[in-house]
Parts: C-alpha cells; structure tokens; sequence
C-alpha cells in the first residue's frame, strides 16, 4: 500500500512539472529570411511556449500572445473579379515524404515538400520534420507555419493541415517559395535557431490575459 501511494504521489508531481504553474517553457528563438527583388530581410522573434493554449512571442521590446489558427471566410472575389482584399485559395495538390536528411539541433529530420496551386499562382513548400522531444513542442509547427506563409491565412491553412499528418514531428526549419499571379517570386526560409526549456520568471514578463495578440 505504502509503495502504491509513493508511486501516485510520484506521478502527481511529474504531472504538476508539466503544466504551465511549474513556472517553465519552451524558448524557441526563430529567424525568418524573406527573399524578394533580390534583397534578404531577416528578422528574428523569440517565441515563449507556455502550454499547448499559451504561446507568446517577443520581439524587441514587444510581448504579444500569439493567438490560435482562424480558418479564413470564403472569398467573395476571384482573380477574375480582382478586390483589394483578394488573397489565393492555395491548395495542396502534391506531398512528398523524401529519404533526405539532416541533424537539426541533435536530432535526424527528414525532408517533406510539397506543392500548392491557387488561381494563376503556386507554392513550393518544403519541411525538416524532427521527432518531437515534449508534447508542447505542437506549438512549434504553428510559429513555422504562419511565418511561412507571408501572412497568407489559405497557406498558413494548407501547412497546418500537412504538417497535423505527419504525427508527432515538429518542423525545425521550413522554406517556401510563391510565385504570386502578379507579383515576382517570394522566399521564405524559417529557422528555429535554439529550443530550450527555462524559467518563466526572471526571463520574460507576460502580458495581462485579454491583452494585445498576435495574428
């Protein structure tokens, strides 16, 4: 009996380590290098995973909480109708799983790409997916996603879909290029450049819950 109480009193804790009131996350540093005309612009954010509800990104002076996946509404206008608010409905028409591979961060990710097609547009998207060390780390595959994507809510949509399939991978590095109905070629390469488990406090100061999210 004693053994019994000692083994549920020990699971009790381990589960109370893993929640957000442990006072831990997961800081995971993302650079975003975005190629168009030639020119590179990278930025660097420093997302904080708090539970798999809660994740805040810091960039500079800023804190916001990065707010879940909305499905966008239907286009009321297609290429043809051309409004100012016209984003392409990409579809994933084609996915691959490749036998290429490479050591992120300690661990083999295997190369997963894929292709979109919207209305006299298409994306090429290619993922390293790496066994995901905490369940937590599903968050990841969110950030890589939206900053992917160039704010484009239908292929943020298209790689979250992929990316849920794959099972339990986070993708540790991404690209994708979008060669837009009239515009010229877009790039995006995302990189997790460091993912580590630290204290909250002392760290990184939250913003009050209802205030300002990220989209």
């Amino acid at each position: 009996m004693r053994d019994v109480i000692l083994n549920v009193a020990l699971l009790y804790s381990i589960l109370l380590a893993q929640t957000p009131d442990s006072g831990l996350a997961i800081q995971a540093v993302v650079q975003t290098d975005f190629e168009f005309l030639a020119s590179v612009r990278t930025t660097k954010s420093e997302f904080w995973i708090i539970s798999q509800e809660q994740t805040y990104e810091k960039r500079g002076n800023q804190i916001r909480r990065m707010m879940p996946f909305a499905p966008p509404p239907a286009e009321k206008e297609d290429i043809h109708t051309l409004g100012f608010d016209y984003e392409p409905d990409f579809r994933v028409l084609k996915i691959e799983d490749t036998t290429e591979t490479r050591v992120l961060h300690g661990r083999t990710c295997q190369l997963t790409t894929a292709w979109a097609v919207a209305d006299y547009a298409e994306a090429r998207l290619r993922f390293w997916l790496c066994p995901r060390a905490d369940e937590w780390e599903a968050k990841l595959n969110a950030i890589v996603a939206r900053a992917m994507s160039f704010r484009d809510p239908n292929l943020e949509r298209e790689a979250l879909k992929l990316l849920e399939t794959r099972g339990d991978r986070s993708a540790l590095q991404a690209e994708s290029e979008i060669d837009g109905a009239i515009a010229p070629l877009i790039k995006f390469t995302v990189q997790v450049l460091s993912l580590d488990t630290k204290p909250i406090e002392g760290n990184v100061t939250l913003p009050p819950e209802g205030g300002r999210g990220a989209r």
